[in-house]
């Protein structure tokens, strides 16, 4: 069966990996032909083209706004939208025989032109639920309700994005994210580790961004005592928009925190430092899945996350503990226990890869979908 997938124009972070991996993955049964399209030229398709998978780039937008756009923004892009969506929907004419596609799956819940062609040919459509409209709205007000009413099968990435869009009337089925484990390097104890016992270091792997809450974990440090402190160490990864970044810059000046806390930056090569860390830290205030947790455990890091969106689904007493997403002061008592008891650690060291793996494999996560598919081709 040949499945026509849309993805958005992210090929570095958790949507555009996840969609990729997925595709990778499906492309290896024999009754399966993705064809994928972009927005733009990206990695993606530098992967599809080496990798022999057929690939479009053509300039489409997702129909969203953000909740404070002004009046005149919101008028300019509506109209822009409405123009490049227009033109995508006569050149992918040219480029796909819609006769022979199966199902048409859409990526991301801001892309609306997978619904218009699956309308359009009555084909499937299969529709991945992997972010919430909690900081952005649709265009269209009566979205949801369109969404509701047509001919799709939704996918949500964690039961709490499937919980929150059922508030709005769209019913999905939970399908966790896959993970590639081999694509994460993993030892159980090294000597490196043995020799740095005296020092725990932990890594934020998320993003430098306000929702990610990446501040809580230097007020909580910054509550440490001075003999605590020194037993730590902490990177965090990602990039940052110019402000908030001298913020936390000033934030870690303003607690003395300079020794032990550095900003690393975005690394494409996150996968295989992990393993240099102890602790990973998922401080989202509502992570709909969180791929980094995932690639802590599969790394075997002890993980610390928000008791908060999908965190408390993916993460047990075997993989790491959960704290408060408004209480620096239990995440620096979890710091506490942690550097106090270093076992724990090891612990999870040993036990957290099996089970993510378990869970949370690309594999699985294609053979769910896979699944799905048949199911809905047969209904």
């Amino acid at each position: 069966m040949k499945i026509l997938f849309l993805f958005n124009n992210d090929d570095r972070y958790g949507a555009g990996k996840s969609s990729l991996k997925l595709v990778e993955e499906l492309n290896k049964y024999e009754d399966v032909q993705p064809i994928v399209v972009t927005p733009f030229k990206n990695r993606n398709n530098k992967f599809c083209n080496d990798n022999g998978i057929e690939n479009y780039s053509i300039p489409y937008f997702e129909e969203t706004l953000g909740n404070n756009t002004n009046f005149f923004k919101k008028s300019v892009k509506k109209l822009v939208s409405r123009i490049v969506n227009g033109v995508f929907l006569l050149k992918i004419d040219n480029k796909i025989n819609f006769n022979e596609i199966d199902i048409i799956h859409t990526c991301v819940a801001g892309n609306l032109n997978g619904q218009r062609l699956s309308e359009k040919y009555n084909i499937r459509h299969v529709w991945h639920l992997r972010d919430l409209p909690i900081t952005w709205k649709y265009f269209n007000d009566r979205q949801f309700e369109k969404m509701g009413k047509s001919n799709t099968t939704f996918i949500s990435i964690s039961n709490y994005v499937n919980d929150y869009w059922k508030q709005l009337g769209i019913s999905s089925q939970t399908v966790y994210n896959g993970i590639d484990p081999s694509t994460i390097k993993y030892t159980k104890n090294t000597k490196q580790q043995d020799k740095r016992k005296e020092i725990i270091n932990i890594v934020f792997g998320s993003g430098l961004v306000e929702h990610k809450n990446p501040e809580i974990i230097i007020r909580a440090v910054a509550n440490l005592s001075i003999e605590l402190r020194r037993k730590l160490h902490i990177d965090f990864y990602g990039s940052a928009k110019k402000k908030y970044a001298h913020y936390l810059t000033a934030m870690v000046k303003e607690n003395n925190l300079e020794e032990i806390i550095d900003f690393k930056g975005y690394s494409e090569d996150i996968n295989n430092l992990l393993t240099d860390y102890d602790i990973g830290i998922m401080s989202s205030f509502s992570e709909p899945f969180g791929r980094i947790t995932i690639e802590y455990m599969l790394a075997g890091l002890y993980v610390l996350g928000s008791n908060t969106g999908a965190n408390p689904e993916l993460i047990d007493q075997n993989s790491g503990r959960l704290f408060d997403i408004n209480s620096p002061n239990q995440l620096k008592e979890e710091i506490t226990f942690l550097i106090t008891h270093p076992n724990e650690i090891k612990r999870s060291r040993k036990i957290s890869r099996p089970e993510a793996i378990a869970r949370f494999s690309s594999d699985k996560n294609a053979k769910e979908i896979h699944n799905l598919y048949f199911k809905n081709l047969a209904n």
